[in-house]
């Protein structure tokens, strides 16, 4: 019997559903290999079965079981399988499951018929036999596609206005003079992108009248750089930015400059309308830059990070159910960046109450939160 240590370096995903609706086949859909008995008959599964894949494990169930008798491990997610023909007792066992634990539903066998799968709000279809949509699966499982996301170096872009510091600040960075330095405007006349070990960083022209997003693809995150002299300009980008849906901090640059205690109040609305900590730099004293570095780490490891859901459902009996009662679950979707269900329709100022309630009490500061309504038939993804 292996040791608890080793248990908790795997994330534990727990097969669930009614007997003979494949939990054994997408198993061996997933190793590619006949591992779990597969028979067209009740109950070929008489207990818990762990079958180990890179970096997490996949507990086979019996069809027949209660949640009080749950697998022997800490339960990361549950993966609750049913087939193309939806049971009451599916839906009232899901019910029961989405209470306790993050849950995804796999609707196995969709290769013999199409039905209305809208009651589960979250649901991939799959068909293990015919090997339709691993792919879908594997996203479930957050395997390799998430884990590479989260491991590779990002790139940060640089914005603001001219002459706020972004190039001095990249230096810093970087530890050496890599871009020219200047105290007129427009020293940088282009998007330059700089690479290291530790950075992938891209500089950008001062933004003026209008805002010139850059235009690449795999930018992951903005550092939206201003200094003491706030204009309508630096809250036209951050609620530019704020709105494409990507990570964002706020860099205050030329902190030594400050006798009037300007920053305190530019810190005070940017969180008080955008939920962005700031994060004072001053390129004179060559401070702030460590402060820098770990809120970028942060805001990354935030933007993957999953909340589990009896731990969301604690959360809004207690802070967020006096408020706002009609909530009476939340949970998780998914990351990157973070989705979040809730189980009723809000008007706008309580969905972004709810949402920013989210952000200051699971700390996702710098991060953008997405809320999924009950009764929304947009994409469920």
């Amino acid at each position: 019997m292996e040791n608890t240590l080793e248990k908790q370096n795997y994330k534990n995903f727990v097969l669930i559903g009614r007997p003979n609706v494949g939990k054994s086949s997408i198993i061996n859909f997933l190793l590619r290999k006949k591992e779990a008995k597969v028979k067209n008959e009740d109950g070929t599964t008489q207990d818990w079965r762990e079958i180990k894949f890179e970096g997490f494990s996949i507990w086979d169930t019996p069809g027949v079981f209660k949640l009080d008798k749950m697998p022997p491990c800490d339960v990361y997610k549950v993966i609750f399988v049913v087939e193309n023909n939806i049971l009451e007792s599916d839906k009232e066992l899901y019910k029961k499951i989405r209470r306790e634990y993050s849950v995804s539903v796999v609707v196995n066998k969709v290769d013999k018929s199409e039905e209305d799968y809208s009651f589960f709000h979250d649901y991939t279809k799959i068909s293990a036999m015919k090997n339709y949509n691993l792919e879908g699966l594997l996203e479930i499982l957050e395997e390799k596609k998430l884990r590479q996301k989260m491991s590779e170096k990002k790139l940060w872009a640089f914005i603001g206005k001219p002459n706020v510091g972004k190039s001095s600040i990249i230096n810093m960075l970087f530890k050496e003079e890599r871009l020219n330095v200047a105290d007129e405007e427009g020293t940088t006349k282009e998007f330059i992108a700089l690479a290291n070990d530790d950075f992938n960083l891209l500089d950008s022209p001062g933004q003026r009248g209008g805002v010139d997003f850059p235009k690449y693809s795999d930018i992951f995150g903005l550092i939206i750089v201003l200094d003491l002299k706030q204009e309508k300009q630096d809250l036209k980008i951050i609620d530019f930015v704020s709105k494409r849906k990507k990570p964002l901090i706020v860099v205050i640059n030329k902190v030594d400059l400050d006798e009037r205690g300007k920053m305190a109040e530019i810190q005070d609305k940017i969180k008080r309308y955008w939920g962005i900590k700031c994060v004072q730099v001053s390129c004179v004293r060559k401070t702030g830059i460590k402060s820098l570095k770990n809120s970028m780490a942060l805001v990354e490891e935030n933007y993957f990070k999953r909340i589990k859901t009896n731990a969301l459902n604690v959360w809004v009996k207690d802070r967020v159910r006096p408020i706002e009662p009609k909530i009476k679950y939340l949970t998780q979707i998914s990351t990157g960046h973070p989705k979040f269900y809730v189980d009723t329709r809000l008007v706008e100022d309580k969905k972004r109450m709810l949402i920013n309630k989210i952000r200051n009490d699971f700390e996702f500061h710098g991060v953008p939160i997405d809320l999924v309504m009950k009764e929304d038939k947009k994409d469920k993804s």
